[in-house]
């Protein structure tokens, strides 16, 4: 029967990186990918801004690992984890990971490290460089079901995410169509050029007024207040109506013009 829960250092090997001596360009004129925490982006996408050479490698305290290594970042941003690509060196700031693939499937500690992320980042220390010891990191506990349900587990949280990245891009799409069919329409608000036809919008009130910040006194009825509560999900919800008297009401627009 398998274990509730086991220390991350007993399901995986772990491996510090290193950087290149930046006085030596030579170094960086490589094509071994190496990376930093910045270079790691969600849904284990790596973007690697520095390529070094295998004299890099062997003068400095860097490290390649290949494809199918967790890479946990450990300082500066604590927390952030993806799952190497391709071969690649790695710099001080993260740390390297190899399950152990009879105990852990990789998918599913990756995905639970991402879930564990807020907790390991609250547990960062430093004055300077903020970071979480090797210990930290062993020491956290995953919960381990068996491997057939960790793969079940990490099949449908990988499904969950690709609907949630394909909402993201409706979304944007949905959005920069709006924006151009409005400036096609109207023009671009941002540029001081405005459309042939644009007047002022107080051309367009009888007045123009904010409200005084400051709480009136409720009445039972009379003028109906709109409140930022009534608006949710842009939709107006008059449940929580509030209303103040006609006095009240005449005064305060008399003040905000």
């Amino acid at each position: 029967r398998a274990k509730q829960s086991v220390p991350l250092g007993d399901l995986a090997t772990f491996t510090s990186g290193g950087t290149p001596s930046r006085t030596i360009a030579e170094y960086f004129e490589g094509n071994i990918p190496w990376v930093t925490g910045a270079d790691l982006g969600d849904n284990d996408l790596i973007t690697p801004r520095s390529f070094i050479t295998d004299e890099a490698v062997n003068n400095s305290a860097v490290t390649v690992v290949p494809a199918g290594t967790i890479l946990l970042v450990t300082r500066t941003s604590v927390g952030k984890v993806a799952i190497a690509d391709r071969l690649l060196g790695f710099s001080q700031d993260i740390t390297a990971l190899t399950p152990n693939a009879d105990m852990v499937d990789i998918r599913y500690l990756r995905s639970f490290l991402r879930a564990y992320a807020p907790r390991l980042a609250l547990q960062a220390r430093g004055a300077t460089i903020s970071g979480v010891t090797r210990g930290v990191v062993a020491a956290i506990e995953v919960p381990l079901p068996s491997l057939p349900e960790q793969r079940r587990i990490a099949s449908t949280l990988d499904d969950l995410d690709q609907l949630r990245r394909q909402r993201r891009a409706a979304i944007a799409a949905t959005t920069e169509l709006l924006t151009s069919a409005f400036i096609e329409d109207f023009g671009d608000p941002l540029r001081t050029a405005s459309h042939p036809s644009a007047v002022t919008l107080e051309s367009l009130c009888t007045a123009v007024v904010d409200c005084p910040h400051t709480t009136p006194s409720w009445t039972e009825s009379g003028v109906l207040c709109i409140r930022t509560t009534n608006l949710a999900r842009g939709e107006w919800r008059f449940d929580e109506t509030r209303y103040v008297s006609a006095e009240t009401h005449e005064s305060r627009v008399k003040r905000a013009r």
